[in-house]
């Protein structure tokens, strides 16, 4: 009797810890986990640079929160290098490519494509983005740029669109030298390609945003 009711207890304390903690995961890639957050939607137009206080040691960031919808400002935008591009956002040898290669470039200089913080910017493999920096921008997103040979700029160092970064190279996991460019919301990517606009509304759909363009 003493055995089935220590079974009982166990299997009832086991239950309420699992519905004390749920998580969602995002598919590995992502490399970021979120816990059971409240849905959170936030009134447009807003500056998201509210919601970046605080630093975070991760490659990729992630918030406490679900944004439904948001407005973002993009009207600033600068071309992170004059390279061509080489390879696009999608899938690619079997994985997603969450970002798009800018080739012909080697030895320039990356821009940072608007005003914001340096978040992350270190030597080393780094997942194979290779010497990498972070930028997170007042207007709510973040962008990553890799590959480089060497890094301008370092860890809480503010930027204007068009200052320079890192001088563009071929470390981690590289082919040959290259700029590899990603932009995120909250640690999800999103393409590059889609900002071609002064203002655009991301809306979730699931673990990803969908772009409407304004403007």
């Amino acid at each position: 009797m003493k055995k089935i009711l220590t079974l009982i207890i166990v299997v009832a304390c086991a239950n309420i810890a699992i519905t004390c903690k749920e998580t969602v995961t995002f598919e590995p890639d992502y490399f970021c986990v979120y816990e059971a957050p409240d849905t959170v939607v936030v009134e447009e137009p807003l500056n998201l640079d509210t919601m970046y206080v605080g630093g975070s040691d991760h490659l990729h960031y992630y918030h406490d929160s679900i944004v439904d919808s948001v407005t973002i400002f993009t009207d600033t935008f600068v071309m992170p290098t004059e390279g061509r591009k080489s390879s696009g956002y999608g899938w690619r040898w079997g994985r997603m490519h969450y970002g798009i290669d800018y080739a012909g470039c080697n030895k320039d200089t990356s821009l940072s494509v608007w005003d914001g913080v340096v978040r992350y910017a270190d030597f080393g493999y780094n997942g194979g983005y290779g010497n990498l920096i972070i930028v997170r921008h007042f207007n709510g997103l973040e962008t990553y740029y890799a590959h480089h040979w060497n890094l301008l700029v370092s860890e809480g160092d503010t930027v204007s669109a068009g200052d320079g970064l890192g001088i563009i190279g071929s470390t981690g996991r590289s082919t040959g030298p290259h700029l590899h460019f990603e932009v995120r919301f909250l640690g999800v990517p999103i393409n590059p390609e889609e900002i071609v606009s002064d203002t655009l509304i991301l809306k979730r759909n699931g673990f990803s945003y969908e772009v409407n363009q304004e403007g």
